[in-house]
């Protein structure tokens, strides 16, 4: 038999030669901080269905390795790549023993993966791990969803190009605390952006930032249009930063195509980090005609000052039985009262009789000369000669203008949203059933809480 043409072995060179053996190893410091990310991805409510074969795909990049995530059934991911890192092939490894070995060796050293053994370069220890299919021979994955699928990868380089649009990711990070977890309503669990500011609500509480806030800088390429992240967005992004680092992080946002849209940071650590997730239908609400244009009464306090009252209260409350509801009377100059009461359920669960045993308070400062309060109508002149039907009606409009009862868990998350934003904030209203406007000294720095309807 004659052996094959030179032309056909060139073409089949698996036939002459057995192809190398996958391997790969990077800096253990950085590889725990993407398998970290990766574990958060299948842990989180959003990964509901797991990774895509409980595997991390790795794959050489030419300079680095790029370690990527995929949830099963959804366009959801993750790629990281590893600046330290060498790699040879493109395989998977399953995430849960290899994240177990990274840990024990607290991101000191180098781990190296060579002929199925997983190694340290700081412990005697080994671990042998066969290494799975790369994403592309993943039998888990149907020839369609291949075809259309592509690796994260391929996007570190479009998302830093000359006319990739970005944004300093701390405002984000800031509005996603305000989002809903009720994954039914998606223009509520994540944040929108649009007008150079990001916009987030929970249906109670309104908060909006703007994307590039005083001594935080700009993407070089300017803002996009408009863009949609979602909240689960905002501890992925903690997970793989310091709380000092943030304050300078920029991110940009990549429209990937119709289904889906990507984001791409790097860490103060060199990671470079993509994350891909599903396109909102539509876009984001409008919120700014929800913000009155003028208001009656306001003062301007320390933010610290007054969260602090506030949770002197919420405290307090723990031990009612009672919703943790705040009532802030503004009527005397210079200083702002907050009352609670303190309830206990005499009936039972499914009719609860709710009895008063006690008062709470709290006050706080304000500055006389930044604050414009609803005043006593028993201090103005004649009041007392006027027919006690007219000053019944001027003592309830006073108390409609004068007492906000406010849920305290909704108003201090808003308080804790401010912190950071200057030392002092403004608080506006008109009356107890119109929106209470919080807002700092930066512009489009503002948040809107809804008041609690007496009954």
């Amino acid at each position: 038999m004659l052996s094959p043409s030179p032309s056909l072995s060139a073409l089949s060179p698996s036939s002459s030669s057995p192809s190398p053996s996958p391997r790969f190893s990077c800096q253990a410091s950085e590889l725990l901080e993407a398998l970290k990310a990766a574990d958060f991805l299948r842990k989180s409510a959003i990964s509901r269905y797991g990774l895509l074969g409980a595997s991390i795909f790795f794959s050489d990049t030419g300079a680095g390795v790029s370690v990527e995530a995929f949830q099963n059934c959804s366009v959801n991911a993750i790629s990281l790549w590893l600046p330290s890192g060498f790699c040879r092939g493109s395989f998977s490894l399953p995430l849960l023993p290899l994240l177990s070995f990274v840990k024990a060796t607290k991101g000191k050293g180098e781990i190296i993966y060579k002929e199925s053994r997983l190694s340290s370069s700081t412990s005697s220890s080994c671990l042998a791990l066969s290494c799975g299919p790369s994403l592309c021979d993943h039998p888990d994955q149907n020839e369609s969803w291949r075809k259309e699928s592509y690796c994260l990868s391929d996007l570190q380089e479009a998302c830093l190009s000359d006319s990739a649009k970005g944004f300093a990711l701390l405002p984000f990070l800031t509005a996603s605390k305000l989002c809903s977890s009720d994954e039914s309503k998606q223009a509520l669990i994540g944040a929108g952006f649009a007008g150079e500011a990001f916009t987030a609500t929970d249906g109670f509480c309104l908060r909006k930032l703007p994307a590039s806030l005083p001594a935080l800088p700009k993407a070089s390429g300017g803002f996009p249009e408009e863009a949609w992240l979602p909240a689960w967005l905002s501890p992925m992004v903690e997970r793989l930063t310091r709380a000092k680092e943030r304050q300078e992080l920029l991110a940009f946002y990549f429209p990937e195509r119709k289904e889906a849209q990507a984001l791409r940071f790097r860490t103060k650590a060199g990671l470079s980090v993509v994350v891909r997730f599903p396109a909102v239908p539509g876009s984001f609400p409008r919120t700014d005609q929800l913000f009155p244009s003028s208001f009656s009464s306001f003062f301007v306090a320390s933010t610290e000052a007054f969260l602090s009252a506030v949770e002197s209260l919420l405290q307090a409350l723990k031990a009612s039985d009672g919703a943790p509801r705040i009532e802030l009377i503004c009527d005397t100059p210079g200083e702002i009262l907050l009352s609670a009461d303190l309830q206990k359920n005499t009936g039972s669960k499914k009719k609860p009789e709710l009895e008063t045993v006690g008062r709470q308070e709290a006050s706080f400062r304000t500055s006389c000369l930044e604050a414009a309060l609803p005043s006593d109508p028993q201090l103005e002149e004649g009041f007392f000669e006027l027919p006690a039907s007219q000053q019944e009606m001027a003592l309830a409009k006073h108390k409609n203008a004068s007492r906000l009862l406010v849920n305290g868990l909704f108003l201090q998350k808003l308080l804790k949203s401010f912190l950071g934003e200057g030392e002092k904030l403004r608080f506006s209203w008109n009356d107890s059933k119109s929106p209470i406007m919080l807002s700092a000294f930066t512009p489009e720095s503002k948040a809107l809480l809804m008041p609690v309807q007496r009954r």
